[in-house]
């Protein structure tokens, strides 16, 4: 046998394992592309699921002014916590004419349908800002009859029946 005679089976072994080797990339990128695609969709449909459900976007109520001269607007969302219930609060504060060194104390007061009222919150604000707030009430939503905003002389100012 001459030496430099080449095997007539062995370009064809090696086109076969090269092909093959071809086939198994080609599969694994459309694995790879239908394993991003499936969790696409599923995050998506996450998404939607959430908002649909109303998950994280709590439901604002305004609170109704119950003295003459209000400086405060505000909204409320309150919801079911464990061990009670959750109030979380958006306000602004009103600018007015030479009250803008003025700073006032508020108080976020929870009043039970029975029961003594309970402070879940004091802050300090000044004409001109705006602040959000969350606060805890060990009382079930059921068990509340309305929530308020006092001055820190404990006027109440704003009301929101739940």
């Amino acid at each position: 046998m001459n030496g430099s005679a080449v095997d007539p089976l062995l370009p064809r072994v090696l086109d076969r394992a090269q092909s093959a080797r071809r086939t198994a990339r080609r599969h694994r990128r459309w694995q790879t592309v239908g394993t991003a695609l499936v969790a696409a969709c599923l995050g998506v449909l996450a998404v939607l699921g959430v908002r649909a459900a109303g998950v994280g976007q709590p439901d604002w109520e305004s609170m109704r002014e119950v003295a003459s001269t209000v400086p405060i607007t505000a909204s409320l969302a309150v919801s079911p916590d464990s061990g009670g219930t959750e109030v979380r609060m958006k306000c602004a504060y009103k600018a007015s004419e030479g009250s803008e060194y003025s700073k006032w104390t508020y108080t976020l007061v929870v009043v039970p349908k029975s029961g003594q009222a309970q402070e879940v919150n004091t802050w300090t604000a000044r004409p001109g800002d705006e602040m959000e707030l969350s606060a805890h009430s060990d009382l079930k939503q059921s068990d509340i009859d309305h929530i308020e905003i006092r001055k820190g002389d404990g006027t109440p100012l704003l009301s929101l029946r739940t």
